[in-house]
């Protein structure tokens, strides 16, 4: 040979078997690389989606609490309006009590005045 060096077979063999082996590490590694940025894709696409979800939430339950607020002032309002209705016909039926003694005072009088 002329100024190289010399590499046996079975030396070359096992160089040729380590290069194999760290070009699938390599790739190995590459494609757990990816992987990995997938996941992390993924997680925060995840996340993202469940903040909206906890915001829709959020907005849903704010929503009730002012219809349940509303509701709690109609609720008022009919248990004012009833009670003046209420008074209104108590008042009535005095009105009515007053009314019906009047007319019997009224047909006595008109009977003792017959008579």
């Amino acid at each position: 040979m002329d100024g190289g060096f010399f590499i046996p077979d079975d030396a070359m063999v096992l160089l040729a078997n380590y290069i194999q082996e760290l070009e699938h590490d390599r790739i190995l590694k590459n494609i757990l690389e990816e992987e990995n940025k997938v996941l992390k894709e993924a997680k925060r696409e995840e996340g993202a989606s469940l903040k909206l979800v906890i915001t829709s939430q959020e907005n849903i339950i704010d929503r009730q609490d002012k219809l349940i607020a509303s509701q709690e002032k109609v609720i008022k309002f009919q248990d004012d309006k009833i009670k003046t209705l209420e008074v209104a016909i108590k008042k009535s039926e005095t009105w009515n009590k007053v009314r019906t003694g009047a007319e019997v005072a009224a047909v006595i009088f008109l009977v003792s005045k017959i008579l």
